[in-house]
């Protein structure tokens, strides 16, 4: 009868330790404060055809007037600010009691370095649904060409 063993991953392991750290820190005269305002990062997919490079990035609930791009030496910086303190607005309500608080307010920031240059003046930038998608096309001179090879007409070599 063959035996298996089960070995917990490494992820395991830190996210046990992270609940303890969080446990611990949650019992101190702060933690209802603590999870105010934070600095995120920001999730996203790349993926590569012949001209162009195209990002996928996530930033649900975020205005779109908040968000900065920007490009230079190859490094594509995704920021910004997100504040979800006001989604739901209680005004004078005494009633009113927040038990936890993970949205809050703060900074989100990404930086992608692309491996070739690329178009700046020509990025193309949509939001929808939450998503942000990123056309890049890459620079002319980054781009392959195919060379095409000339022949020439092989002259007869008498072999004696």
């Amino acid at each position: 009868m063959t035996r298996m063993i089960i070995r917990p991953s490494l992820f395991d392991e830190v996210a046990s330790l992270n609940n303890i750290v969080n446990e611990l820190f949650d019992n101190t005269p702060t933690a209802p404060y603590r999870y105010g305002y934070s600095t995120k990062s920001v999730t996203l997919n790349v993926y590569e055809d012949n001209g162009n490079f195209y990002l996928l990035a996530s930033l649900p609930g975020i205005d779109p007037k908040e968000i900065e791009l920007n490009v230079k030496d190859k490094v594509l910086t995704i920021s910004g600010e997100y504040d979800y303190t006001n989604a739901f607005p209680h005004g004078e309500n005494d009633n009113f009691k927040t038990h936890l608080s993970e949205l809050g307010k703060g900074k989100f920031f990404r930086q992608v370095k692309l491996p070739i240059a690329i178009e700046s003046e020509k990025i193309e930038a949509v939001y929808e649904n939450g998503l942000l998608r990123l056309t890049l096309p890459k620079s002319e001179q980054a781009q392959v060409k195919r060379i095409s090879i000339q022949t020439v007409n092989p002259q007869t070599v008498a072999v004696n």
